[in-house]
This record gives C-alpha cells, sequence and structure tokens, in this order.
C-alpha cells in the first residue's frame, strides 16, 4: 500500500487524482447546495440589531434604566410570571411617536422592550427600512432573529417589541419548570382518609371452626 494515499496533500503530482466532468459536476452540485444554505441566512440576518431603547441596553437594572428615563413608573408584575413591568410616555423611534415604552425586567435585568407608537402603516414602513425584511412574516406578525436581539410586529395593530435572547432562554425555562411543578402537584395522589377505630380490625371467619 503506497502510504503517500493516507494523505492527500502529500501526493505527488503524478499520483493526483484527475478531475474528470463527473467529479466536476459533483464538485458544483455540493457547492450549489452550500450556496443555498447559506445565502438565504446571509439575506435575512437582522440588520441594526438593537441592544435595548436608546442608551438603556439589556441587562441593565431597574436603577440603572431610571438613570436613563427618569419618569419611568412601575406597572406590576405580569400575572403567570417574573416579570416586572414598567412604562415610560411620550417616547420616540425612528421618527415615530409619541410612544408609550413597555419595559419588562427578568431578575432586575432589562429583557424586553415593547413599543406603541400609533396604528399607522408607517410603523411598518419604518421597521422594514430598519431591520430589512423578516424572517417569518404572515398576516398576524413579522419576526426579525439577530445574534442576540428578536425583533417583532403585530401587524394588525402596529405595537412592536424588541427582546434579548439570552434572558427570553431564562423566562422559558422558568415557565416550563413551573408549568411541570404545577402538573407534578395535581397528579400527586391524595392521601387516603384516616380509617375508622376498629375498621382494621380482621372480621372473624364463621366457617373457621369447622375445617379441619
Amino acid at each position: 500500500m503506497n502510504p503517500l494515499r493516507l494523505f492527500p496533500e502529500t501526493q505527488s503530482e503524478d499520483e493526483t487524482p484527475r478531475r474528470t466532468p463527473r467529479r466536476r459536476a459533483g464538485r458544483a452540485r455540493i457547492l450549489a447546495a452550500t450556496l443555498a444554505l447559506v445565502l438565504p441566512s446571509a439575506v435575512l440576518a437582522l440588520q441594526n440589531e438593537p441592544k435595548g431603547f436608546g442608551k438603556a441596553e439589556f441587562g441593565m437594572s431597574v436603577k440603572a434604566v431610571r438613570g436613563v428615563f427618569p419618569s419611568i413608573r412601575e406597572l406590576g408584575k405580569a400575572a403567570g410570571s417574573p416579570l416586572q413591568i414598567y412604562s415610560v410616555d411620550n417616547q420616540s423611534y425612528e421618527g415615530l411617536g409619541p410612544c408609550v415604552v413597555t419595559l419588562s425586567f427578568l431578575a432586575d435585568k432589562l429583557y424586553e422592550t415593547r413599543f406603541d407608537c400609533g396604528r399607522s402603516e408607517k410603523v411598518k414602513d419604518v421597521l422594514y427600512e430598519r431591520f430589512g425584511p423578516p424572517e417569518t412574516e404572515d398576516e398576524k406578525m413579522a419576526i426579525w432573529r439577530g445574534d442576540e436581539t428578536d425583533v417583532s410586529m403585530n401587524r394588525q395593530v402596529k405595537t412592536f417589541a424588541f427582546a434579548n435572547r439570552g434572558l427570553r432562554a431564562m423566562l422559558s425555562q422558568y415557565l416550563a419548570y413551573k408549568a411541570l411543578s404545577a402538573n407534578i402537584v395535581d397528579s400527586a395522589p391524595t392521601t387516603p382518609p384516616a380509617k375508622s377505630a376498629g375498621s382494621g380490625t380482621a372480621k372473624p371467619d364463621a366457617a373457621a371452626g369447622s375445617r379441619p
């Protein structure tokens, strides 16, 4: 056995495999398949990926965000979730406004910013121009996915949101654990009622005396 065949990069010129038309066609098919996988993700990559809203960046504490928006007010906790919700009025985004911005915190970290800037079609135009074509879209929602941030728009009411993907994963894990715990509790067997005094005493067998 020729040891050079174990290391193609060391083959001599005479031993280099000839590129036949069939081999070239196979390489072309592999290249085309690779480009088909890579190019769509490049085309749909999220442009201008947001890291929060203005100087309020994802991961900042309530205290730090209050330093950016002194007028934020607390709305309380979202029902059934650990999110702490705050709101700030009279904001603007890329020429849209006035906007009401809702800020959600998970474990005292800014997780999501949600915008209500009116019902104008201009909202859609601004987002499409800012972020490019969405990754997924239907008659109700348009969604862009970035490396660290997801952007979503409700196409019917024109509200939109930016959410940190890492914190969203933490929230999903928390909710899944909570749901699992609730199912375990619901499916746990109930404690049987206590037996009354004497209920555990076996009744004598009337025929016992007649047995051999």
